[in-house]
């Protein structure tokens, strides 16, 4: 877990909806909302390269900055950021505000550390199934990132998320839900082909369809 605290300057935004945040847009700027418990919405505005340094550093938890005083600094997370369909650039925010003893709910992504002894000495592949896991904790106790050993995994085993056992954390996913597996080579080369064969078949189908439409 990190101490580092991370401040995130920010713009208090006069003018909302979907024109004003357009034209925060066209300004450089990317628009986004702090919520805390049942207090009015603080409706912001961020430099376009902080908040894709933020996205990169994915803290834990950060500090909102949008005045000189102490009462313009508020702790929070990260609740959820929204992407361009196409440029894939952040287009918007939400962060949520929280409070030092009350516990939360966190999204914290998941890294897989160590080689499988099912890799090293069988030749197998590991396959990682889940990337992320909501979790239930107090803010100090939210990890950066939740790593996972599957070092001591032979081929044929699996590790579910409810073989893991963090101090001071709750899951909220599910614990039957499978975090990695290891597999023998052939389940992949023959899920491959599969995948090959569908599409294969899905592309004879479409010209089939050109063909019989054409005069």
């Amino acid at each position: 877990m990190s101490n580092a605290i991370v401040e995130m300057p920010a713009n208090l935004r006069e003018k909302t909806g979907k024109s004003a945040a357009k034209q925060a847009r066209r300004q450089g700027l990317i628009p986004g909302v702090f919520y805390q418990g049942n207090d009015e919405p603080v409706h912001l505005s961020f430099k376009l390269k902080d908040v894709q340094n933020l996205i990169v550093k994915h803290p834990p938890t950060l500090t909102l900055v949008w005045s000189e005083n102490e009462d313009g600094k508020h702790e929070c997370i990260i609740r959820e950021v929204q992407y361009h369909p196409v440029t894939q650039l952040p287009v918007h925010l939400d962060f949520m505000g929280i409070t030092s003893g009350v516990k939360i709910e966190a999204t914290v992504r998941i890294r897989l550390v160590g080689t499988p002894e099912g890799v090293r000495t069988s030749g197998g592949i590991l396959q990682q199934l889940m990337n992320e896991v909501d979790i239930w904790c107090l803010p100090k106790d939210i990890p950066d990132v939740l790593k996972i050993d599957v070092s001591p995994l032979k081929v044929g085993e699996s590790i579910h998320l409810s073989a893991i056992q963090m101090e001071g954390i709750e899951w909220i996913t599910p614990g039957d839900r499978t975090v990695a597996n290891v597999v023998a080579p052939t389940i992949v080369r023959a899920a491959a082909k599969a995948a090959e064969e569908a599409e294969e078949e899905g592309e004879k189908t479409v010209e089939e369809t050109k063909e019989g439409g054409e005069e």
